[in-house]
């Protein structure tokens, strides 16, 4: 899902000739990887949780 939109707004990014358009897209990308990386960060931490909770 996040690697599709990111090459969805990269596409884009390279279509453009408008550079606020490109600056924009270049938000959208920072956004989605910061996304991706907090719920990889969470979905880390719900398994060490479930970890702890089974070995006790």
């Amino acid at each position: 899902m996040y690697s599709t939109a990111i090459d969805r707004y990269t596409d884009a990014k390279k279509a453009a000739m408008n550079t606020y358009y490109m600056e924009s897209m270049d938000d959208h990308i920072k956004r989605v990887k910061d996304k991706q990386r907090l719920d990889k960060r969470s979905r880390k931490k719900e398994a060490k949780a479930k970890k702890e909770k089974k070995a006790s």
